[in-house]
């Protein structure tokens, strides 16, 4: 039969008139915040920072359960199951009942099992959310027409509408304009017209709104610096400007991205102690670089950025996938975020053994390499189709390099090698380089370059790695810190990008795996020295056959391996950490080269004689002893302000007194033992007589006032004579 709906939202604006403090307040903040806190898929632990006062928003101004409140009804009337009648009025309800969404859904309540049957009628879906959601679009689309009907017969202001013309870009808000409106739909809701008024506690414009729709804002009567407005209009319509919707647009973006960051993180913390399963669906974005999965209250776009198996993810579920997935917290880089493993994909990979998987799918030896780093998504991904079939064909790994001879193949005539060095690296290569070039052509040599701080030794690991790629191996290269580590990666990432290498860089240190693509071929492994040095010893242990020339090929990460670049070797003279570097290049296998590199180390020659015994192949030093970064070693002069000191050098390494040590100035800057020593005797002669003083003044001081109570004077004064 007949029955009417009522939709009801809090009367905001009744509340907080246009041009008070309160709604300057509003426009402000825009959007309210909120976060879920530890507990992402419970009601525990979160919180909100309202747009409005929290005691306001939560209290007087919601419709709170059992209590008389001013709200915005649209009127919904229903014959034989459709919608036939919208209206809207201001009413004052009483909410006798506040519900949940799991109460709503269940059967337990029968004026809430009446309710959501003819909803479901009407909605043409079962879920409670997705009810809910439709009557707030009924609400959102009807008061939408009714503000562009006003602006059409020019009796209120333009109100604001949420726009979108392409269903794969964000919404934004628009002032309504009535020459335009047939451009102003949302897509992705496919409707011709729609704006925010459900909201009004939370959002500025769905306050805005219900000022506009009845008439009590005519045109933004305050000035505001974050959203601009426009000052001294008249009652009659005038509109936000263009200005004060891209400020407010761009604020809605900032509280959007908040919402991202932090439920990315609380979704995560919430699955580091133990990883979480969900039945769910997953979808892939058309550019491969994203995925949708759905949680059991949220959509978390998860961004494939350095997932081991980004490639494989993003073709094999590029049309959707619906299934189990497993969520799991990690901490990387200080922060809590998101990883999520997609059992099935990891399968498609050929040569398991290489990728670190083991029998029953889960991680290997080196944690999860399907690993993703997740933020919460605030729209709703497109999907695509991809090509896992033709993704996962064999030729895909031998993918033939661009230019730069050196890629190709291995160079062996040393003059076509410094050529090609030269067209790759951009510029002619120097004699030290040079040098080192012709060490690392002959394959069965290891070279230990030194040269000072910024004279290219750099380049030099470079020639190297790039031998090894052309030689069909894989390289890594080895730093004493985990800081530098994470510039090396940002360095050679860049460069294999700038040159065209065709070439990935992976990165493990203790708190970041970034993995290159499953299947490569030229890869160069960025890490720590003490990750090398415990994946050899790992090879090793428990191997009785294991000798220095081969090793059981248990870590997918040695395999292949050609060349290891170890910077700044000298750290083997460290008492507490050299033991790394020297297990590393002891336990090495014979067949790949070493390239050590150091601007400090004592008596190199020694040093490779040690490499020689220790490993059995030759090795060579090319050394420099020119330093392209000038060095200065110096002091500040004193003056009484310290700002107005000056450095003083006392040696440099390059101008005209390149070398020398200027015993003057040193002299002048700091004085001798004796100048202190005689300073120290000045001092303290100065502080005994400026105590001796002290304490004939404090006598004296003591005396006169004993005179001044009725004391006799002090010796030998001020008495008359008889």
């Amino acid at each position: 039969g007949k029955c009417r709906i009522g939709i009801h939202v809090a009367d905001v604006a009744s509340r907080v008139p246009a041009g008070s403090a309160l709604f300057g307040w509003a426009k402000l903040r825009a959007s309210s915040a909120y976060h879920h806190g530890p507990h992402a898929d419970s009601d525990e632990g979160g919180g909100s920072v309202p747009m409005l006062p929290p005691t306001l928003a939560h209290g007087a101004l919601s419709l709170a359960e059992n209590q008389p409140r001013p709200a915005v009804t649209v009127w919904l009337d229903v014959e034989d199951g459709k919608v036939v009648r919208r209206s809207h009025a201001r009413t004052l309800i009483t909410n006798k009942c506040a519900t949940t969404y799991s109460a709503f859904g269940s059967d337990v309540f029968p004026r809430f099992a009446r309710a959501r049957v003819l909803l479901q009628q009407l909605a043409g879906t079962d879920a409670a959310e997705e009810l809910v959601a439709w009557t707030m679009i009924e609400y959102n689309s009807y008061l939408a027409s009714a503000m562009a009907e006003a602006a059409k017969l020019g009796t209120a202001a333009a109100g604001l509408l949420r726009v979108q013309d392409d269903p794969d870009k964000a919404a934004t808000y628009q002032a309504i304009s009535v020459a335009n409106l047939a451009q102003q739909g949302h897509a992705r809701l496919g409707l011709s017209l729609y704006s925010h008024m459900s909201s009004p506690i939370r959002r500025f414009a769905d306050l805005y709104n219900q000022h506009v729709l009845f008439g009590s804002i005519r045109a933004l009567q305050i000035a505001h610096p974050v959203l601009g407005v426009v000052e001294g209009a008249s009652e009659g319509g005038a509109e936000m400007d263009a200005d004060g919707l891209a400020a407010m647009n761009a604020r809605c973006d900032e509280v959007k991205r908040y919402h991202s960051v932090s439920d990315a993180m609380s979704l995560a913390y919430a699955c580091r102690g133990k990883p979480r399963s969900f039945f769910t669906s997953v979808e892939g974005s058309d550019d491969g670089k994203s995925l949708v999965v759905y949680t059991a209250s949220r959509r978390v776009r998860v961004q494939l950025r350095d997932t081991y198996f980004a490639a494989a993810i993003a073709a094999h579920l590029a049309q959707g996938f619906e299934g189990q997935v497993e969520l799991c917290g990690v901490l990387k880089s200080g922060r809590t975020q998101l990883r999520v493993r997609i059992p099935g994909v990891t399968e498609l990979a050929p040569r398991r053994e290489i990728l670190g998987v083991d029998d029953m799918g889960g991680f290997g030896h080196d944690g999860p390499r399907d690993a993703v780093a997740a933020e919460a998504m605030g729209t709703e991904a497109a999907g695509g189709r991809g090509g896992a079939e033709e993704f996962w064909e064999e030729e895909d790994f031998n993918v033939p390099t661009g230019d730069g001879g050196v890629l190709i193949q291995p160079v062996e005539d040393f003059d076509d090698a410094v050529e090609i060095a030269g067209n790759v690296m951009g510029y002619p290569i120097d004699d030290f380089q040079r040098r080192s070039l012709a060490v690392i052509l002959k394959k069965e040599s290891d070279l230990l370059a030194m040269a000072p701080t910024g004279s290219g030794k750099t380049a030099v690991a470079l020639l190297a790695i790039l031998q090894a790629f052309a030689r069909g191996k894989r390289a890594i290269y080895t730093s004493p810190i985990k800081a530098l580590s994470n510039q090396k990666y940002a360095e050679f990432k860049e460069w294999f990008r700038t040159k065209g290498v065709n070439g990935e860089v992976s990165l493990l240190t203790g708190d970041i795996k970034i993995r290159a693509p499953p299947g490569t071929k030229n890869e160069l492994m960025i890490c720590t020295s003490e990750i090398l040095r415990n994946k050899l010893v790992k090879s090793l242990s428990g191997q009785p056959g294991a000798e220095a020339g081969g090793m059981n090929m248990e870590d997918p990460d040695l395999e292949r391996l050609g060349c290891v670049v170890s910077d700044e070797v000298h750290y083997i003279n460290d008492p507490e950490r050299g033991a790394v570097w020297e297990e590393t290049i002891v336990h090495l296998p014979q067949s790949v080269q070493l390239v050590a590199l150091s601007a400090t180390l004592r008596s190199p020659q020694d040093f490779v004689d040690w490499i020689a015994s220790a490993r059995g192949r030759p090795g060579e030093v090319v050394r420099r002893t020119d330093r392209h970064v000038p060095l200065y070693v110096g002091g500040l002069s004193y003056t009484p302000d310290p700002a107005d000191s000056e450095f003083v050098a006392l040696f440099e390494t390059h101008g005209d007194r390149a070398g020398t040590f200027d015993q003057s100035k040193f002299k002048a800057l700091f004085p001798t033992a004796e100048d202190v020593a005689r300073q120290r005797e000045e001092t303290k002669a100065a502080n005994i007589a400026n105590n001796q003083m002290r304490t004939g003044r404090n006598a004296e001081l003591a005396a006169n006032a004993e005179v001044r109570r009725g004391g006799p004077p002090p010796k030998g004064g001020g008495g008359g004579g008889g």
